[in-house]
């Protein structure tokens, strides 16, 4: 501040004006001390306020970079859930994708041709004139060869009759003295198996848990349902006049529901029509669907006395599954099949909804574990988790039998609900299989010490009749499930569980079925190409060809599923385990269902009578397909239809496998199966090295039991060359020589020796087939995809193969026992050639041990007895008799070793 100097300050005569100054000098002063105050006051406040401000400014910055942390952390929170989101939307969407390719690529193929009912009478007319007239001669035969064995087989009745007697007594005395150490044992085991699963107590999936809890919910909600429909059936009298009615009708349909094709038209269409009559004639009132289905909805509303029919229908389903399936289990598949139709039906659902919640709902109550519920047999609260019901009125428990039943029968429909083929129907699934899939995965993960006998025997009803259809819907995947299902998981059980032994049992049970199914399906699959070929050829103005299956549709039939004699044999390593090469995987597309066609083989019903001889056999067909005939009766009862059928001398017999089915043949009716002309067989090595072991070749060696017998039949002598008592079989011995009479089966040998020589190339094949698969052609593209991987192997199999490329090559051995079969006899053919070596004494070994299969012939320099000569003394095995030893036909030459290859290609495309 600025200090203007007093006038005053000089004035030093004055004393006043010197006074005047020194106090304007005070006032001076202080103003300047206030000011300075003052701005030092202001100093320290505008100190304090940046201060204050600088600590507001960095809590904020600090608010700020947390909220922004936070911010992050939710947005990466939120990024992780979407991209979960939308990864299970990308499988949702890929799954959905691979089914409607799927669909796409599946044709339809059911079949509607059938044969006019004139054409089939009068054939039927035909056969049974001819039937009747070879009947009475056989029945003469049996007659004659019964009376001579009358006295032999009551002999050795009495002798098994009298051995069996001692058997049982042993058996009896044994089983009495070990009945109180098994016991105790069983006492024993149950205590410890106990005493394990408390302590490591239940582990639970919360999901599962949740979701169960859910369906049990919507089952008390169904029940509140049903109290408030029959209160509001007092109330309305026209309600009141039918509610009973339909209740019945549904219960009664449902019970009538039966196994067979076409047999349960009217039961279904009763429950359709009691179903539409509610809807139209009861709309009122609604109720809200948001409690009775495990979907989150928001309110949809159904006529409810609509759902509470439907709730009878579910129920009646179930009460069918356990009254009916437990005891027959096939019969799980119809009422499984009416179901899931109900439910999927356009006109039952609400908005697009089925309603098979409620059905659902109802499982989870009687059978939790297929929703991976599990618990202990030996408390109440485990019971109730695993299904146990009670007596009538909260009782006890049922018995340990009546819950065993009760879940096979539960398990049985399951499968039938969950493993519905719906590819080539306009409705949707409303189950689809993978319910299945985790239903069995639920039972799969229950942890070893939890499994208990419920887990067992559920996991048996649902594969027992389904692995054809679980293998269908999951492959590779459903093979591993399996294995796991039935090797390890009985492994894991209680040692001592009865349940576990049986289930174990189903694998080899499976193992057997998938075999026929895996041949029935190459058959099937062969004639349902060839029926796309000809419409193909059809629609590119071709000769469709393949007339004489057209003319003359084969019959297919089911031969044996075991050897007579040995261990079955495989061949998957070179067929691959389809038998085809896995075609069926690399094109499904020329696959056909199997719900089209299995139960088409399925054996006659019980208590179909077949008599001992072939004249009673009748065929049981159905005209399914274009181009064949499906039999009921096993093949060797077809075999000696046809022959008794057809006069003799004019049927001859291809054998391209093991001779089980001709050997049961032949046992069954001897004089009907000699009527056959000839018995042309692929088998057998006699000059040159086996295919399976050194001397063994794979048809031979895979029931050589069976080729013995055929062989047999050959000899004047048949006992002379019959296997020995070592490789007995359940079929019976053949008559006697003198019983037999002169006439000798012929049988025609095509051993390795000359189908060897003759082959197919890989370049032939691909001037063939190629340019017709660029085309279009359905047959040309199948055979091509099993051929590539015949030849693939054959690379890997035979020293000089992997250097030939298109040199690689094939033999063709049973297309050359078909060349013979339709040339031999055919002068028009120009085909002359065929060599034989006539009646050479070939027998098989059927018990050695490195030489099983083997075609043993007699190379010894040795001079034999002719017609009415003396017998040869020492004479081992009666290689030098002219009464004994076999007369096989081999052939050594063909019309041409090149020449095979090209008629094969060009008859089948030409």
């Amino acid at each position: 501040m600025a200090v203007t100097e007093s006038p005053w300050k000089a004035a030093g005569d004055s004393p006043s004006r010197q006074l005047l100054w020194e106090l304007s000098r005070l006032a001076v002063t202080a103003q300047e001390d206030l000011y300075e105050r003052l701005d030092r006051d202001s100093q320290e406040r505008e100190a304090a306020h940046k201060s204050a401000l600088a600590k507001a400014i960095a809590k904020h910055e600090k608010v700020r970079k947390d909220a922004e942390a936070e911010r992050d952390r939710l947005e990466k929170q939120m990024q992780q859930e979407r991209e979960r989101r939308a990864a299970e939307a990308r499988q949702e969407e890929e799954r959905q994708r691979r089914v409607a390719l799927e669909r796409e690529k599946v044709e339809k193929r059911r079949a509607a041709e059938q044969a006019e009912a004139a054409a089939r009478a009068e054939r039927a007319a035909t056969e049974e004139r001819n039937a009747e007239l070879a009947r009475q001669k056989a029945e003469k035969d049996r007659q004659t060869a019964e009376a001579v064995k009358a006295k032999k087989i009551q002999q050795q009745e009495e002798a098994k009759k009298k051995a069996d007697d001692e058997r049982r007594v042993k058996e009896e005395a044994a089983a009495g003295a070990g009945a109180g150490a098994a016991q105790e044992a069983r006492l024993n085991t149950s205590t410890a198996k106990q005493s394990r699963l408390i302590t490591q107590g239940q582990i639970r999936n919360p999901q599962r848990e949740a979701e169960h809890q859910r369906y049990l919910e919507i089952h008390k909600n169904l029940k509140e349902l049903r109290k408030s429909m029959v209160q509001q059936a007092k109330q309305d009298s026209k309600l009141k006049s039918r509610m009973g009615d339909m209740r019945r009708d549904i219960k009664k349909s449902v019970g009538q529901i039966i196994e067979g094709k076409g047999k349960n038209t009217k039961p279904q269409k009763k429950i359709m029509d009691t179903l539409r009559e509610a809807i139209t004639s009861f709309p009122q009132p609604t109720v809200n669907l948001s409690t009775l289905t495990a979907r989150i909805i928001q309110d949809m509303q159904a006529p409810a006395f609509f759902v509470y029919l439907l709730n009878q229908f579910a129920k009646a389903i179930v009460s069918q599954f356990i009254d009916e399936a437990a005891v027959f289990s096939k019969v799980a598949d119809p009422v499984g099949t009416i179901a899931i139709y109900m439910f999927a039906r356009d006109e039952f659902r609400i908005s697009g909804m089925s309603l098979i919640d409620i059905l659902i709902a109802k499982y989870h109550v009687v059978c939790p574990p297929l929703f991976g519920i599990h618990g202990s047999e030996s408390t109440d609260e485990g019971r109730t988790r695993l299904g146990w019901r009670r007596e009538e009125g909260g009782g006890p428990w049922v018995s340990e039998q009546n819950h065993q039943d009760r879940m096979t029968g539960l398990g049985a429909g399951y499968a039938a609900l969950s493993l519905r083929n719906f590819e080539n129907n306009r409705m949707s699934n409303p189950y689809p299989p993978y319910n299945f899939w985790r239903a069995l995965t639920g039972i799969l993960n229950v942890p070893a010490g939890q499994i208990t006998e419920t887990h067992l025997i559920l996991l048996r009803a649902l594969l027992m009749n389904s692995e054809p259809r679980f293998l269908e819907f999951f492959g590779d995947s459903a093979k591993m499930l399996l294995r796991i299902a039935v090797v390890e998981y009985p492994q894991r059980a209680n040692k001592d569980s009865l349940a576990a032994k049986i289930l174990s049992t189903l694998g080899d049970a499976m193992k057997r079925d998938k075999k026929l199914y895996l041949c029935l399906r190459n058959v099937v699959s062969m004639f349902h190409v060839i029926e796309k070929e000809t419409q193909w050829r059809k629609d590119n103005n071709r000769l469709e060809g393949f007339d004489t299956v057209k003319n003359s549709k084969p019959i297919v039939a089911v031969g044996a599923d075991e050897p007579l004699g040995g261990e079955r044999m495989k061949a998957a390593y070179y067929h691959g385990a389809d038998g085809l090469g896995g075609v069926h995987t690399s094109h499904p597309h020329h696959s056909s269902s199997s719900e089209t066609w299995k139960h088409l083989f399925d054996s006659p019903p019980p208590g179909t009578l077949l008599s001992s001889t072939a004249a009673s056999v009748e065929p049981s067909m159905s005209p399914t397909s274009h181009l064949f005939t499906p039999s009921s009766f096993p093949s060797h009862l077809e075999i000696l239809r046809i022959l008794d059928a057809e006069p003799p001398d004019t049927v001859t017999i291809i054998a391209i496998g093991p001779l089980t089915t001709i050997a049961t043949a032949a046992a069954h009716a001897p004089a009907t199966f000699l009527r056959a002309k000839q018995v042309v067989v692929m088998g057998g090595a006699v000059d040159v090295p086996g295919n399976m072991t050194p001397v063994g070749e794979f048809n031979t060696i895979a029931d050589a039991v069976a080729a013995a017998r055929v062989y047999s039949l050959t000899s004047p002598d048949p006992e002379s060359t019959m296997p020995p008592f070592g490789s007995a079989t359940s079929l019976s011995d053949y008559p006697t020589a003198s019983e037999l009479g002169d006439r000798r089966l012929r049988v025609v040998k095509m051993p390795l020796d000359v189908t060897t020589r003759h082959n197919l190339r890989r370049d032939e094949v691909k001037a063939k087939l190629n340019p017709l698969t660029e085309k279009g052609s359905p047959l040309a593209e199948w055979m091509n995809a099993f051929l590539a991987a015949t030849f693939k192997k054959m690379e890997t199999l035979h020293h000089g193969h992997e250097a030939e490329g298109d040199a690689t090559h094939i033999d063709l051995h049973d297309p050359v026992c078909v060349w013979y079969a339709v040339t031999f006899d055919d002068q028009s053919s120009g085909l002359g050639g065929w060599e034989f070596i006539k009646g050479e004494d070939i027998r098989i070994e059927t018990v050695g041990q490195w030489t099983r299969g083997m075609c043993v012939v007699d190379r010894r320099d040795r001079k034999k007895a002719e017609k009415g000569e003396k017998e040869v003394e020492g004479d081992m095995g009666e290689w030098l008799s002219w009464r004994k030893g076999n007369r096989v036909d081999r052939c050594v030459k063909t019309p041409g070793e090149r020449l095979l290859a090209g008629v094969l290609l060009e008859t089948i495309f030409g």
